[in-house]
């Protein structure tokens, strides 16, 4: 059970990690098992639709909620720096040829560094709290509101 309260996200920029990696893994992964694969290999839509709907915006959702925190809380500039250093960092085992290239283990590289991206910036405003202290805030009809953290 201790688990499991670590892996609450208003605790934990692990969770928040481990969410993005669900997230991302659960879109698509070369692997054959997401809900990319789930629904490209569908052959019922008839008896099935409702189903492949509710799970498809669900999917939207999440990502729209995940884009959406990243966007809020790093700015375009933050996160175009973060993922060209995860570009960067993805890329450094191919130059030193110590990956072997091939189309699976260059979409592997490429899903860890969305996972990376994700999990960065989902946690961004806590990883700023926890090292400078400083608060995220938003606004509210015009109105400053603070973005409650957990140890405060």
């Amino acid at each position: 059970m201790n688990f499991l309260r670590r892996l609450n996200p208003r605790n934990s920029i692990l969770a928040l990690f481990v969410y993005s990696a669900l997230l991302v893994l659960g879109t698509y992964n070369p692997s054959g098992v997401s809900v990319w694969h789930w629904l490209s290999q569908a052959r019922d839509w008839r008896g099935m639709w409702p189903v492949y709907v509710v799970v498809g915006l669900v999917l939207v959702g999440l990502w729209l909620l995940f884009i959406t925190s990243i966007r809020k809380s790093m700015s375009i500039g933050g996160i175009s720096l973060i993922v060209l250093i995860v570009a960067l960092l993805c890329y450094l085992p191919v130059h030193f040829e110590t990956l072997n290239v091939n189309q699976s283990n260059i979409t592997w590289l490429a899903l860890y560094g969305l996972i990376v991206v994700v999990g960065f910036g989902g946690s961004f405003a806590r990883i700023r709290f926890y090292f400078f202290g400083q608060r995220s805030v938003d606004t509210v009809h015009g109105d400053i509101v603070e973005i409650e953290h957990p140890s405060s």
